[in-house]
């Protein structure tokens, strides 16, 4: 039997893939965005809500969101693989990519008209938080004066922003406390990303080595190597970032025993890390196989 977070991904993919491939007139099926993922947020999300038809449909739209976003992601970063595949920027060039994510919004907004008056808020003010993210990360790329707060507000309005709506989300009604953790558990994902970037190779994360540190971006490594006054991310700073991670995700409690489990995973994941950075003189690709695959 399949798990509703793949019924979700499923509705998503017949609903919208028949659709883009008619109007730009070039077969989508095989691009990352489209074909699967770790469907996280789904799974987040029936995590604590029934399987029905409508939360199937809700769950979907949550996908719709981070569909989106990645397609947005690789025209800023140039990125040319996503999960170990040809990104649509790479073989389509910026206009058509660009066009792509305007009709995966639009369609969004068209969806969303069916829902209630809450979800639609929720989910427009988790789209401007993503877009504020974006905008401060680029405004912040390679600044003197950037700071681990800041980093956290930007990786929170980012990336936990749609954590947030997905945990939050439970019942047709906005849970607050399950918000939060979802919120703590997508800085903690952003983090273990961020340590990523310097430990594992293209063929294990599926995206180009060291990219964020080639566009200069100022990830948590990059800033506590900044702040010993490091020319480049060291061990030790690694080794921080992840016990910045556990301690911030130690804080993270849900009521629902599916949530804690990715929590935990979560968590495994740094402990890995931070072991393999006591053991050996650098990372390789072996490390944290199972992290954002099983998470």
């Amino acid at each position: 039997m399949k798990q509703p977070f793949q019924d979700a991904y499923d509705l998503f993919r017949s609903e919208i893939l028949h659709q883009m491939e008619t109007f730009f007139q070039c077969p989508l099926s095989s691009y990352s965005i489209l074909s699967g993922g770790k469907q996280l947020r789904s799974h987040l999300f029936f995590s604590a809500n029934h399987p029905t038809e409508e939360n199937i449909r809700t769950a979907f739209l949550i996908e719709l969101i981070h569909a989106a976003s990645l397609v947005h992601d690789d025209i800023v970063d140039e990125s040319p693989l996503r999960r170990g595949k040809s990104t649509l920027f790479r073989d389509f060039g910026t206009p058509k990519t660009a066009s792509l994510g305007y009709f995966l919004i639009a369609y969004l907004q068209q969806q969303l008209l069916t829902q209630s008056l809450l979800f639609y808020s929720e989910c427009f003010q988790t789209l401007n938080a993503m877009c504020r993210g974006q905008i401060q990360e680029i405004q912040r790329t390679n600044s003197d004066h950037y700071s681990i707060p800041a980093y956290l507000e930007t990786i929170g309005l980012k990336t936990a922003s749609l954590f947030r709506l997905s945990t939050g989300w439970i019942n047709s009604g906005f849970d607050m406390e399950e918000a939060l953790f979802g919120y703590t558990f997508g800085e903690v994902f952003q983090i273990v990303d961020d340590i990523q970037d310097f430990c594992l190779h293209e063929e294990a994360t599926g995206k180009p080595y060291q990219q964020d540190t080639i566009q200069n971006i100022m990830t948590l490594p990059v800033l506590l190597s900044k702040f010993k006054n490091e020319p480049s991310v060291d061990r030790f700073s690694l080794k921080k970032a992840c016990e910045f991670g556990k301690q911030r995700l130690f804080r993270a409690n849900s009521r629902f025993p599916e949530r804690n489990r990715l929590k935990n995973q979560l968590m495994l994941s740094l402990k890995q890390l931070s072991c393999q950075l006591d053991t050996n003189t650098g990372c390789n690709n072996t490390l944290l196989s199972l992290n954002q695959n099983e998470v």
